[in-house]
């Protein structure tokens, strides 16, 4: 099986300035975080920008993950969403 971040980028090093947006969503195990606070099961979200430049490919962009765990001051379950 192939990653599911594997991508094919013959197209975009044909034309310099040429961009390409990537938008997926990615089993959270496919991953393997070793965060306890990552919710196992749940979805990663992608997103990337490529850019083709007349020596390479730039790549930038964000992931995003739901995270959960318990304080340990007052033992409140806290959730929220991790941002990189």
């Amino acid at each position: 099986m192939a990653s599911p971040l594997l991508v094919n980028v013959a197209e975009l090093l044909r034309r310099a300035g040429s961009v390409r947006e990537i938008n997926r969503q990615i089993e959270v195990d496919f991953f393997k975080f070793d965060d306890s606070r990552i919710i196992a099961g749940t979805q990663v979200d992608v997103a990337l920008t490529l850019e083709a430049l007349t020596d390479g490919i730039v790549v930038h962009g964000a992931l995003g993950a739901q995270w959960s765990f318990e304080c340990r001051r007052c033992l409140k379950a806290l959730t929220g969403r991790a941002e990189v």
